[in-house]
């Protein structure tokens, strides 16, 4: 991943990482927090199934603050808890370029996972509310 990052570091062309299933884990989050701090061109990333959980994730989410690029982020089936989904909104309250975030079975409790794609929308308007003038809302789960 140390390789990688490093390529990535100095590309101004790639617009796409899709490196789902590698288990790189909280390292390679790390390394790729690098890139996403200075990297505005990669516009899609798919860390899917990578073993990142509560150290990676907020690596993940600091970079964040600083990216203008990313516009779609898919974090399914790592490991992070509440605390770290408080954490990426916060972190993202200055990033109006994400457009699409996926959080598949990302949040573990009593034994089970959860998406968590409704709790960090309503993180994220909680956080938010005043800016976009929201003075309330209700977000229901979806039922197929």
């Amino acid at each position: 991943m140390k390789y990688l990052t490093n390529a990535l570091n100095y590309n101004r062309t790639i617009k796409e990482i899709n490196i789902k299933d590698n288990e790189f884990g909280n390292q390679g989050a790390k390394y790729l927090s690098y890139i996403l701090k200075n990297n505005n061109t990669i516009e899609n990333l798919n860390l899917e199934h990578n073993g990142i959980n509560n150290i990676g994730i907020n690596y993940i989410a600091k970079s964040l603050k600083f990216n203008k690029g990313i516009n779609e982020l898919n974090l399914s089936l790592n490991d992070f808890n509440d605390n770290n989904l408080k954490y990426l909104t916060k972190s993202m309250e200055n990033n109006y370029v994400i457009r699409n975030i996926k959080m598949f079975e990302c949040i573990y409790y009593n034994g089970f996972y959860y998406d968590a794609e409704s709790q960090f929308i309503e993180s994220l308007i909680l956080n938010n509310r005043k800016r976009y003038n929201i003075p309330s809302f209700n977000i229901k789960n979806k039922i197929d």
